[in-house]
């Protein structure tokens, strides 16, 4: 009588060990690159309608001043895209990564400025719209699939009122990389062995 329970035990241990094991291998298997370290690679290319693009900063103000950190709320992190109404990020991401994540908020500049609504596309479809937001509000977290994705792209729009303080944060973004998935190279042409001119 004990003895087929103790065998259900058994095997509900087993499987827990196994799923467990599972986890810890994903975790090990999975790399995580933050955007603003290897932009150069994944060809980002952006746009905005005030300042330049901030790479670990908040976005740069024209005509040399130096930026504010990268902030949402009280919170300062090291790294993160620092971007301006009206723009876009894109990601050429080319089926390489699993997910992106990051937090979203705006630049605080005095309370209850700026209105800016972040969406997230991946190949074109919104897998993420945020409500209008102020630097009033909290950060919000983003987490996304990208799998199998060619384009990631981070669209910072205005609310339809202006651009005025429209300063907003992509912080902490990064894409995790599963290294366990298989990933060809696109095509190289050589003329006789050696690159083209």
């Amino acid at each position: 009588m004990t003895q087929p329970r103790r065998r259900r035990l058994c095997i509900r241990s087993l499987a827990c060990i196994v799923w467990a094991a599972c986890l810890v291998g994903r975790a090990a298997a999975e790399r995580v690159e933050y955007i603003s370290d290897c932009r150069e690679r994944l060809a980002v290319e952006h746009s905005q309608s005030w300042g330049d693009l901030g790479i670990n900063t908040a976005v740069r103000p024209a005509g040399g001043r130096p930026p504010q950190p990268l902030k949402i709320g009280e919170r300062v992190y090291e790294k993160g895209l620092g971007h301006h109404a009206n723009g876009a990020i894109v990601i050429r991401v080319e089926g390489r990564y699993e997910r992106f994540a990051c937090d979203v908020g705006v630049l605080p500049q005095g309370g209850n400025r700026g209105s800016v609504v972040f969406r997230v596309l991946v190949d074109g479809v919104i897998r993420f719209e945020s409500d209008v937001m102020s630097d009033n509000d909290p950060a919000r977290s983003v987490d996304v699939s990208v799998a199998g994705a060619r384009e990631l792209r981070l669209v910072l729009n205005d609310a339809g009122n202006g651009i005025g303080y429209d300063a907003a944060n992509w912080a902490d973004a990064r894409l995790f990389c599963d290294e366990t998935a298989p990933y060809v190279e696109g095509p190289t042409l050589l003329f006789d062995g050696k690159p083209p001119p």
